[in-house]
């Protein structure tokens, strides 16, 4: 990007807080609209090659960052946003960088975070994903199909730990629904995890791969901070030891010293 520098300049806050592009729109500058423009050209070249079922399911979501962008949806179709911690939901995960998770997908609420942000853990049926879940690996949690405490999913599938996110409330498209009878009634309700055992499982293993990371890494700086703390004692205990030996020597000299006076001055009696 060309005028990188520039858009950082008209960016920068001053010492009064304020910027060059305070007050501004996007199109006082056409730098930035060249730049779109630029961008949108290089997208549509190479947008042609794309094989059909990337290009169908970019598309969409690219739609749905723009509907949201211009509010011309409030995100999530209008979807209500009380959502809750254990929830199964649909989530546009638009907008990824190589082995990051893309397009849609299933995911599994973790934690509600504030008004507007949750964190999730995408839900993927692959196939080999699933059989090495099975060894219950940390980063990955086995989610067999047609078990209602796991949000009886309908293909075996795979709780991706290791690809745990914080999005906007905005990124869910829609509530997993299935259905049952009450009263003779055939009514939805959303999937969910009701499997406290199992949720438990999930914390510890995300705790383990996040937390426990944490932890290391702490444990290995105050292990580093303690070396040094170490041969800093080490450094001043012979420091110490230094300055003790130099007032044994001043005494031993001053003892010396003391005694070459005293028999100074014997002579001097002596002679006189």
């Amino acid at each position: 990007m060309k005028d990188r520098a520039f858009f950082k300049i008209e960016n920068k806050k001053d010492w009064h807080g304020h910027r060059a592009s305070d007050g501004k729109t996007a199109g006082d500058y056409p730098e930035v609209l060249s730049e779109l423009y630029y961008r949108q050209l290089l997208l549509s070249n190479d947008f042609s090659g794309w094989s059909a079922t990337n290009a169908f399911r970019w598309i969409e979501g690219y739609a749905n960052y723009i509907n949201n962008q211009t509010r011309r949806k409030q995100g999530a179709f209008g979807l209500a946003k009380d959502f809750k911690a254990w929830e199964i939901v649909l989530v546009d995960f638009f907008g990824s960088f190589r082995s990051e998770m893309n397009f849609d997908h299933p995911a599994l609420i973790i934690k509600v975070l504030d008004n507007d942000l949750l964190a999730v853990v995408p839900i993927t049926s692959n196939a080999q994903t699933f059989e090495e879940a099975k060894s219950s690996p940390p980063h990955l949690s086995p989610l067999y199909k047609r078990i209602k405490p796991l949000g009886n999913m309908s293909k075996n599938s795979t709780l991706l730990l290791d690809h745990l996110k914080i999005i906007s409330k905005d990124r869910v498209l829609k509530r997993k629904f299935e259905t049952e009878e009450r009263n003779g009634q055939i009514v939805e309700k959303a999937k969910k995890f009701t499997h406290q055992s199992d949720k438990i499982v999930i914390q510890r293993k995300i705790a383990s791969l996040y937390a426990g990371g944490y932890l290391h890494e702490l444990r290995k700086q105050e292990n580093i901070q303690q070396r040094e703390r170490n041969d800093l004692l080490t450094q001043l205990e012979a420091k110490e030891t230094y300055i003790v030996n130099l007032q044994k020597e001043k005494e031993e000299l001053d003892q010396k010293y003391q005694k070459l006076k005293e028999e100074l001055e014997a002579l001097r009696d002596v002679k006189n």
